[in-house]
């Protein structure tokens, strides 16, 4: 069905980068929230990597957040589509 979002897609991006999956499937605010945690913990790791308690921290944050936003970029996505193809519309 045209305008559907691929799933696929969603969590490339945001392999490669926090948010851009979830701003790919039309969730601009939850995107950019992601894609500034991840600038944020990015910064957090950068100023705090001498200390083993920060590296430690930080590294399970940034995990955490990468992981969630690939996951949820691909739900997201997935159920974007069911609602396209039972409505005729998009969701959001």
């Amino acid at each position: 069905m045209p305008g559907q979002k691929s799933s696929g897609v969603a969590v490339l991006l945001s392999f490669f980068l926090s948010g851009l999956g979830q701003i790919y499937n039309g969730e601009l605010a939850k995107g950019l929230l992601l894609l500034f945690a991840s600038i944020g913990l990015s910064v957090f790791l950068f100023f705090l990597w001498w200390t083993c308690a920060g590296l430690v921290l930080g590294s399970a944050l940034a995990l955490v957040v990468w992981i969630f936003g690939m996951y949820d970029a691909y739900t997201r996505a997935e159920q974007y589509n069911q609602a396209l193809r039972a409505t005729g519309r998009p969701p959001w």
